[in-house]
C-alpha cells in the first residue's frame, strides 16, 4: 500500500498492510541526520522534505499565524505575535518559541482582546 492508501484505509476503520507512521515534531538532530542541515524556522518546505525522505506516510504541516513555529528568521531574539503572545527564542525549546507572556494576564483583559482574522489567505502559504 502507498501512505495515502494506509492513511485511508485507516480512516475508513479498515485494517491497512501496517499502522501508518508520521511525526509532527522534528528534533535539531534529526533534521540534521535526514537532510544534512537544521532549519532556522520550523517550516512545510522542510518539514515535507524530510518527511519525504524518511518515507512517512503522512505530513503534518503547521498552518501559518497560530503559534510561535512561524517566527520569521529576521524577528529578534523577543518577539510578539499576531496573537499578543511573546516569545523568546531558546534552542532548547526549538521548533516552539518559550512563551514568555501572554496577553491576557486577568479576565477583565478579554474586554479589550482582539482575536486576528482566521481568514488571511497568508495563513495557507506553507501549504500550498
Amino acid at each position: 500500500m502507498t501512505g495515502k492508501e494506509r492513511l485511508r484505509c485507516t480512516m475508513r476503520h479498515e485494517q491497512p498492510d501496517r499502522v501508518p507512521i508520521f511525526e509532527f515534531l522534528y528534533s535539531r538532530p534529526f533534521y540534521k541526520e535526514v537532510l544534512g542541515f537544521v532549519p532556522k524556522v520550523f517550516g512545510a518546505e522542510t518539514i515535507v522534505a524530510c518527511s519525504q525522505k524518511v518515507g512517512y506516510d503522512l505530513v503534518f504541516i503547521p498552518m501559518g499565524g497560530v503559534s510561535g513555529f512561524n517566527a520569521k528568521e529576521d524577528s529578534g531574539e523577543i518577539y510578539t505575535d499576531e496573537w499578543g503572545i511573546t516569545y523568546k527564542k531558546d534552542p532548547a525549546t526549538w521548533p516552539i518559541d518559550a512563551t514568555i507572556k501572554y496577553p491576557m494576564q486577568s479576565g477583565a483583559d478579554w474586554e479589550s482582546y482582539t482575536i486576528p482574522d482566521p481568514h488571511i489567505p497568508s495563513r495557507y502559504d506553507g501549504i500550498k
